[in-house]
Parts: C-alpha cells; sequence; structure tokens
C-alpha cells in the first residue's frame, strides 16, 4: 500500500522565473472553460428525468402504486424455523464459480442502448 506519510512539498518558486514576456506567453496559450461551466450546453432537470424515466420503461402519467398495508407484523412473520428453504433452480451455480460473463453483457448491452438515444 502506497503511504505518502514522508512527503513533502517543494519550496514555492515564481513560474519561468519570474520573466515577464515568457509568463505572458503562457497566459496566451490558455483556454477558456465557459464552454463546460456554461448553462446552455447542459440540460434542464426535467428533461433529463423524461429521458430516464423513458430508458427506464417508467410512465410518467401512471399513478404510483401504494404498497400494502399490513394490520398487524404478527400476522405476516413466521418463525425461523418455519421459514420455507429457497428452492434451488436448475441454472443456480455454486458460490465462487463463473457466470461465464453473462452478467457482465446484459449490463453493457443495457449501457449500449443508453448510448444510442
Amino acid at each position: 500500500m502506497v503511504n505518502y506519510d514522508k512527503s513533502e512539498f517543494a519550496s514555492v518558486s515564481e513560474l519561468h522565473g519570474g520573466d515577464e514576456t515568457r509568463l505572458e506567453e503562457t497566459y496566451a496559450q490558455l483556454h477558456s472553460l465557459t464552454e463546460f461551466t456554461n448553462p446552455e450546453n447542459y440540460k434542464s432537470y426535467d428533461e433529463l428525468k423524461l429521458k430516464l424515466n423513458r430508458v427506464l420503461g417508467v410512465e410518467v402519467d401512471a399513478p404510483i402504486a401504494e404498497a400494502p398495508v399490513m394490520d398487524s407484523v404478527e400476522a405476516t412473520a413466521q418463525p425461523f424455523a418455519d421459514a420455507p428453504s429457497p428452492a434451488p433452480t436448475e441454472d443456480a451455480m455454486p458460490f465462487g464459480e463463473p457466470d461465464n460473463g453473462k452478467e457482465e453483457d446484459d449490463t453493457l448491452s443495457y449501457f449500449a442502448k443508453l448510448a444510442q438515444e
């Protein structure tokens, strides 16, 4: 692990030894960053939200489904001993065994679709 505890800064000095002509040449080579901070170059929050909802397949005007209200916790809780164990699926793989990149392919294809929009 990299440790920077013994790192020190060099002493402060003037750029180009304070030579005004070289400093002016350097300043003339600077680029403006206003294109990165100009709000016209960015979409509004509402536009971004609409695009996200469209990509995720969420209907904008659809009402939000409310979660069912439980009468009591005891009515839905099961003791640990009575809890059913999950049934193994045919495609389930043992812990630590690779899945041949299927999940990674799914993720990459998802982002590829996003990039096309």
